[in-house]
């Protein structure tokens, strides 16, 4: 399971992705460009 797995609290009121643990989002246009799913522990 992703028992370690989290999201930022501090966007309760406009929820984005650009906020998850490992997300990547561009500067300009706020779309997701990379993901770091290392030391996840995804089996």
């Amino acid at each position: 399971m992703l028992s370690n797995w989290s999201i930022s609290s501090s966007s309760t009121s406009s929820f984005s992705s650009c906020n998850w643990l490992g997300v990547t989002c561009d500067e300009h246009h706020g779309r997701v460009k990379a993901l770091n799913l290392g030391n996840m522990g995804l089996k």
